[in-house]
């Protein structure tokens, strides 16, 4: 029912409000329909959790020009500020891994470098304190 669907947050509103009108986040919209096709072949529920696994792997999977690079990193951040801290402090080790392995694929990009950094932050802040970072997440700092 309606109800029921709206109490699922959309990370992407803003995003989508830019689809098919121009160049702003046409990549980002790009990538969201084919995460969206994956997640409805795989019979997942749209979620951040889903979204956030799905584009994990995504990153992991193999390398991709910048420009596609942040784009599904800024999607992840998007997606991950919806994800209960003890889930991003749960799966923290696999994000920092990928977050630190796209540093040094595209040290020299800004545009990957930006949303990259967005995501480590809120890694960060998912751990209640310094003292409790695992070593792949320290990396980040």
């Amino acid at each position: 029912s309606m109800v029921e669907s709206s109490t699922v947050v959309d990370p992407y509103e803003e995003l989508r409000l830019h689809a098919g009108r121009g160049a702003k986040f046409s990549q980002e919209n790009a990538v969201l329909a084919a995460v969206e096709e994956t997640l409805k072949t795989q019979g997942l529920d749209p979620s951040p959790v889903s979204y956030m696994g799905c584009l994990l792997l995504s990153l992991e999977a193999d390398r991709k020009e910048p420009e596609l690079c942040a784009a599904v990193l800024t999607l992840l951040e998007r997606a991950m500020r919806h994800v209960p801290p003890s889930l991003l402090m749960a799966k923290s080790s696999k994000i920092a891994n990928v977050l630190v392995t796209l540093t040094n694929a595209h040290a020299d990009s800004a545009a990957v470098l930006r949303p990259m950094l967005l995501c480590a932050k809120l890694l960060i802040l998912a751990h209640p304190a310094r003292g409790s970072l695992n070593a792949d997440t320290q990396k980040l700092l």
